[in-house]
């Protein structure tokens, strides 16, 4: 049964530092989205529990959040100016690409069936993503809400971050993932299902927002998968060792991979902001962790009945 929590009461319930959840109501926040810290996390990092004073939260530039849902259902391709990216390899194709001998990413255009992404989109549009800080103590450049196969709360950059367990309109991705993934890494052993973060980038923040240069390497993931909605734009996968850049076009409806055992050891990612005087329209990102193992669909879909 859902349980509701009313703004009066949202500091004693001590949810991490965050904006209000796009999509939800300004009077009630439905608990069911949100995870908490435990007890014994509350007692090792108590400053961290604050909430979020008013002046941290993020504008919406005017808009309501019913006019915010109401867009992303109807999210749909948007281009954006292509940078020079001189001397650096673009892959605007199809295709699977290697970097080393161990390590590959993979582009897949047109993913889901009409009917399949306009049924996701009546779903996901509502997702109450969150604008928190980061690691650096700064407002995130976009909103998010992390999810994990038992709901509990996901750490990384060293912050416990909003999270609920994989949501119905997700978990119906999962097996179209797995059949893609399965035909362009036959040999793939990283098939278990870890966490995930569904991101949304929009016109609320300066130059459509941004990801910083990163790795996703919390856990072993061997393999991560993002799916993109929306305003085309680059993942930038760069090589530690010498710096060399591979750009990667996500396009509205496709999905990218970063595929290899040593892939977040030796290279970083990031989504840089769009140019200056450029059109800035809403996309949305959904990144799907694998740890190595056989897959725990069984294990995902049992938690939406517990």
């Amino acid at each position: 049964m859902k349980r509701k929590l009313t703004q009066t009461t949202l500091t004693t319930a001590k949810i991490r530092k965050t904006s209000l959840p796009l999509g939800s109501d300004p009077e009630v926040i439905d608990l069911t989205e949100l995870s908490y810290l435990s007890e014994n996390e509350e007692k090792k990092n108590p400053s961290s529990l604050e909430t979020t004073p008013v002046s941290f939260l993020q504008p919406l530039q005017k808009k309501k959040e019913a006019d915010y849902i109401q867009d992303i259902r109807n999210i749909h391709a948007f281009p954006s100016r292509r940078p020079a990216f001189k001397s650096q390899v673009v892959y605007n194709h199809s295709g699977v690409f290697k970097l080393d001998a161990e390590n590959s990413v993979s582009i897949e255009y047109n993913f889901l069936s009409a009917d399949v992404l306009k049924e996701y989109l009546q779903s996901a549009a509502s997702v109450p993503r969150v604008s928190g800080k980061s690691a650096y103590n700064s407002v995130k450049p976009r909103r998010e809400i992390c999810y994990t196969v038992d709901g509990r709360s996901f750490r990384y950059s060293g912050i416990l971050h909003p999270t609920s367990r994989y949501p119905p309109h997700v978990i119906q991705l999962l097996p179209l993932f797995q059949e893609y993934i399965d035909r362009v890494f036959p040999q793939n052993v990283f098939r278990r299902i870890s966490g995930a973060l569904d991101i949304l980038y929009s016109p609320e923040f300066e130059r459509g927002g941004s990801a910083g240069a990163h790795s996703d390497n919390e856990l072993d993931w061997g393999l991560v998968l993002i799916f993109s909605l929306g305003q085309t734009r680059y993942l930038r996968v760069r090589r530690k060792s010498n710096g060399d850049y591979f750009n990667l076009e996500m396009r509205h409806n496709s999905a990218v991979v970063m595929h290899g055992k040593t892939f977040q050891e030796l290279y970083t990612h990031q989504v840089d902001k769009l140019s200056k005087d450029e059109e800035v329209y809403y996309r949305m990102s959904l990144n799907v962790r694998y740890l190595e193992g056989e897959h725990n669909f069984h294990d995902v879909i049992a938690q939406l009945e517990t």
